[in-house]
Protein backbone atom coordinates (compact mmCIF):
# COMPACT_ATOMS: atom_id res chain seq x y z
CA UNK A 1 0.00 0.00 0.00
CA UNK A 2 1.71 3.24 -1.37
CA UNK A 3 1.79 6.28 1.33
CA UNK A 4 -0.63 8.26 -0.97
CA UNK A 5 -3.06 4.77 -0.87
CA UNK A 6 -3.04 5.05 2.98
CA UNK A 7 -4.81 8.02 3.22
CA UNK A 8 -6.52 8.37 0.22
CA UNK A 9 -8.51 4.96 -0.23
CA UNK A 10 -12.26 4.83 0.72
CA UNK A 11 -13.92 3.50 3.94
CA UNK A 12 -16.80 2.00 4.62
CA UNK A 13 -17.15 3.48 8.27
CA UNK A 14 -20.21 0.95 8.76
CA UNK A 15 -17.73 -1.99 8.53
CA UNK A 16 -15.83 -1.27 11.28
CA UNK A 17 -18.95 0.45 13.39
CA UNK A 18 -19.08 -3.14 15.58
CA UNK A 19 -15.04 -3.16 16.51
CA UNK A 20 -16.31 0.60 17.88
CA UNK A 21 -19.32 -0.71 19.81
CA UNK A 22 -17.42 -3.91 21.06
CA UNK A 23 -14.50 -1.32 22.31
CA UNK A 24 -17.41 0.89 24.36
CA UNK A 25 -19.28 -2.45 25.71
CA UNK A 26 -15.76 -4.18 26.69
CA UNK A 27 -14.18 -0.71 28.69
CA UNK A 28 -17.55 0.83 29.65
CA UNK A 29 -18.35 -2.22 31.33
CA UNK A 30 -14.92 -3.19 32.58
CA UNK A 31 -14.69 0.65 34.47
CA UNK A 32 -18.38 -0.75 36.12
CA UNK A 33 -17.29 -3.33 37.16
CA UNK A 34 -14.18 -2.04 39.32
CA UNK A 35 -15.42 1.29 39.87
CA UNK A 36 -18.90 -0.17 40.60
CA UNK A 37 -20.28 2.87 38.65
CA UNK A 38 -19.83 4.37 35.60
CA UNK A 39 -17.31 7.57 36.95
CA UNK A 40 -15.78 9.89 34.42
CA UNK A 41 -11.83 10.83 35.31
CA UNK A 42 -11.56 13.89 37.54
CA UNK A 43 -7.86 14.31 35.65
CA UNK A 44 -8.80 14.54 32.09
CA UNK A 45 -7.15 17.14 30.55
CA UNK A 46 -4.99 18.90 27.92
CA UNK A 47 -2.27 16.61 28.53
CA UNK A 48 -4.59 13.51 28.11
CA UNK A 49 -5.51 15.18 24.75
CA UNK A 50 -1.78 15.62 23.71
CA UNK A 51 -1.32 12.01 24.55
CA UNK A 52 -4.37 10.98 22.82
CA UNK A 53 -3.24 12.32 19.65
CA UNK A 54 0.72 11.51 19.60
CA UNK A 55 0.20 8.01 20.67
CA UNK A 56 -2.34 7.18 18.29
CA UNK A 57 -0.94 8.92 15.05
CA UNK A 58 2.71 7.69 15.58
CA UNK A 59 2.32 4.48 16.75
CA UNK A 60 0.04 3.27 14.01
CA UNK A 61 2.07 4.74 11.68
CA UNK A 62 4.95 3.06 12.45
CA UNK A 63 3.33 -0.03 13.21
CA UNK A 64 1.22 -0.70 10.62
CA UNK A 65 1.88 1.85 8.24
CA UNK A 66 5.48 0.81 7.98
CA UNK A 67 6.40 -2.15 9.21
CA UNK A 68 3.53 -4.09 8.69
CA UNK A 69 2.93 -2.75 5.62
CA UNK A 70 6.46 -3.08 4.34
CA UNK A 71 6.77 -6.98 5.64
CA UNK A 72 3.28 -7.93 4.76
CA UNK A 73 2.54 -10.86 2.23
CA UNK A 74 -0.39 -11.80 0.65
CA UNK A 75 0.14 -15.47 1.38
CA UNK A 76 1.68 -15.10 4.58
CA UNK A 77 -0.46 -12.14 6.20
CA UNK A 78 -0.78 -13.57 9.67
CA UNK A 79 2.80 -14.31 9.94
CA UNK A 80 3.33 -10.46 9.47
CA UNK A 81 0.31 -9.86 11.57
CA UNK A 82 1.96 -11.89 14.62
CA UNK A 83 5.16 -10.63 14.18
CA UNK A 84 3.73 -6.68 14.64
CA UNK A 85 1.86 -7.26 17.70
CA UNK A 86 5.33 -9.16 19.51
CA UNK A 87 6.96 -5.74 18.45
CA UNK A 88 3.92 -3.57 19.47
CA UNK A 89 3.99 -5.52 22.84
CA UNK A 90 7.53 -4.72 23.35
CA UNK A 91 7.39 -0.97 22.66
CA UNK A 92 4.77 -0.78 25.75
CA UNK A 93 7.62 -2.24 28.55
CA UNK A 94 8.89 1.38 28.88
CA UNK A 95 5.85 2.81 30.28
CA UNK A 96 5.01 -0.21 31.98
CA UNK A 97 8.54 -0.55 34.10
CA UNK A 98 7.82 3.49 34.74
CA UNK A 99 4.33 2.73 36.35
CA UNK A 100 5.79 -0.52 38.47
CA UNK A 101 3.00 -2.70 36.11
CA UNK A 102 5.85 -4.73 33.93
CA UNK A 103 5.73 -8.05 35.88
CA UNK A 104 1.90 -7.45 36.74
CA UNK A 105 0.93 -7.30 33.55
CA UNK A 106 1.87 -10.71 33.00
CA UNK A 107 1.12 -12.34 35.99
CA UNK A 108 -2.51 -11.16 35.51
CA UNK A 109 -2.05 -11.83 31.26
CA UNK A 110 -2.98 -7.86 30.91
CA UNK A 111 -0.23 -7.77 28.29
CA UNK A 112 -2.71 -10.41 25.67
CA UNK A 113 -5.17 -7.34 25.57
CA UNK A 114 -2.02 -5.53 23.65
CA UNK A 115 -1.42 -8.52 21.15
CA UNK A 116 -5.52 -8.74 20.83
CA UNK A 117 -5.32 -5.03 19.99
CA UNK A 118 -2.44 -4.89 17.55
CA UNK A 119 -3.97 -7.98 15.49
CA UNK A 120 -6.98 -5.93 15.35
CA UNK A 121 -5.52 -2.67 14.15
CA UNK A 122 -3.25 -5.09 11.38
CA UNK A 123 -6.35 -6.52 10.39
CA UNK A 124 -8.02 -3.45 10.36
CA UNK A 125 -5.78 -1.55 8.37
CA UNK A 126 -5.19 -4.46 5.72
CA UNK A 127 -9.00 -4.50 5.08
CA UNK A 128 -9.67 -1.19 4.47
CA UNK A 129 -6.47 0.37 2.97
CA UNK A 130 -6.26 2.69 5.35
CA UNK A 131 -4.58 3.70 7.88
CA UNK A 132 -7.21 6.21 9.25
CA UNK A 133 -8.82 3.50 10.42
CA UNK A 134 -6.39 1.36 12.85
CA UNK A 135 -5.80 5.51 13.73
CA UNK A 136 -9.44 6.04 14.67
CA UNK A 137 -10.02 2.98 16.89
CA UNK A 138 -6.30 3.28 18.75
CA UNK A 139 -7.40 6.55 19.45
CA UNK A 140 -10.87 5.74 20.69
CA UNK A 141 -9.19 2.95 22.68
CA UNK A 142 -7.00 5.03 24.88
CA UNK A 143 -9.93 7.62 25.00
CA UNK A 144 -12.06 5.52 26.98
CA UNK A 145 -9.41 4.13 29.08
CA UNK A 146 -7.88 7.83 29.98
CA UNK A 147 -11.77 8.82 30.82
CA UNK A 148 -13.20 5.97 32.68
CA UNK A 149 -10.02 4.23 33.84
CA UNK A 150 -8.00 7.44 35.88
CA UNK A 151 -10.44 8.60 38.17
CA UNK A 152 -7.92 10.17 41.05
CA UNK A 153 -10.00 11.04 44.43
CA UNK A 154 -9.54 14.85 45.21
CA UNK A 155 -5.91 15.52 46.14
CA UNK A 156 -3.99 17.98 48.58
CA UNK A 157 -2.16 20.64 47.04
CA UNK A 158 1.17 18.42 47.10
CA UNK A 159 -0.34 15.73 46.14
CA UNK A 160 -1.77 17.73 42.84
CA UNK A 161 1.99 18.64 42.18
CA UNK A 162 3.25 14.81 42.27
CA UNK A 163 0.18 14.48 39.66
CA UNK A 164 1.96 16.95 37.55
CA UNK A 165 5.35 15.21 38.23
CA UNK A 166 3.62 11.99 37.11
CA UNK A 167 2.23 13.34 33.80
CA UNK A 168 6.03 15.09 33.20
CA UNK A 169 7.16 11.80 33.88
CA UNK A 170 4.70 10.23 31.04
CA UNK A 171 5.59 12.46 28.54
CA UNK A 172 8.70 11.47 29.07
CA UNK A 173 8.32 8.36 28.78
CA UNK A 174 6.27 8.49 25.79
CA UNK A 175 9.48 10.28 24.11
CA UNK A 176 11.55 7.01 24.87
CA UNK A 177 9.17 5.00 23.35
CA UNK A 178 9.07 7.05 20.31
CA UNK A 179 12.75 6.67 20.34
CA UNK A 180 12.71 2.88 20.24
CA UNK A 181 9.90 3.14 17.44
CA UNK A 182 12.13 5.11 15.59
CA UNK A 183 14.71 2.25 15.79
CA UNK A 184 12.62 0.04 14.50
CA UNK A 185 11.83 2.26 11.15
CA UNK A 186 15.28 2.54 10.82
CA UNK A 187 15.81 -1.68 10.84
CA UNK A 188 12.38 -1.76 8.57
CA UNK A 189 13.82 0.97 5.87
CA UNK A 190 16.99 -0.79 5.63
CA UNK A 191 15.79 -3.97 5.18
CA UNK A 192 13.29 -2.57 2.44
CA UNK A 193 16.10 -0.88 0.89
CA UNK A 194 17.85 -4.93 0.45
CA UNK A 195 14.41 -6.22 -1.03
CA UNK A 196 14.20 -3.28 -3.44
CA UNK A 197 17.84 -3.89 -4.46
CA UNK A 198 17.02 -7.51 -4.74
CA UNK A 199 14.00 -7.09 -6.63
CA UNK A 200 14.49 -8.75 -10.27
CA UNK A 201 12.29 -7.47 -12.31
CA UNK A 202 12.84 -4.72 -14.94
CA UNK A 203 13.32 -1.45 -13.05
CA UNK A 204 13.40 0.94 -15.98
CA UNK A 205 9.85 -0.01 -16.28
CA UNK A 206 8.48 0.63 -13.30
CA UNK A 207 11.49 3.53 -12.81
CA UNK A 208 8.39 6.50 -11.52
CA UNK A 209 6.82 3.89 -8.83
CA UNK A 210 10.22 3.23 -7.46
CA UNK A 211 11.85 6.13 -6.90
CA UNK A 212 8.28 7.17 -5.56
CA UNK A 213 8.33 4.43 -2.78
CA UNK A 214 12.18 5.14 -1.91
CA UNK A 215 12.19 8.93 -1.78
CA UNK A 216 8.55 8.63 0.71
CA UNK A 217 10.35 6.31 2.64
CA UNK A 218 13.41 8.66 2.82
CA UNK A 219 11.49 11.97 3.97
CA UNK A 220 9.43 9.67 6.47
CA UNK A 221 11.94 8.33 7.94
CA UNK A 222 13.91 11.61 8.05
CA UNK A 223 10.96 13.22 9.63
CA UNK A 224 10.63 10.58 12.67
CA UNK A 225 13.90 10.61 12.82
CA UNK A 226 14.22 15.07 12.98
CA UNK A 227 10.75 14.90 15.43
CA UNK A 228 12.13 12.37 18.06
CA UNK A 229 15.50 14.32 18.37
Amino acid sequence: ITLKEMFSSEVNWLKYLPVFIIFTIYLLGGAILQNGKLTISNNFGFENVISLLFVGLTEELVFRGWLLNLTVKENKKWISICINALLFLVIHFPIWIQEGVFISNFTSFGFLSILILSVIFSWTFIKSRNILVPIALHTYWNLLIDLFFWYIPPTSRFQSARLSLYYAVKIFTYSARFSIVVSFIALAVDWWYNQLDKLEFDKTKYKGEYRYEKSMLCIGTDTYIIYAL
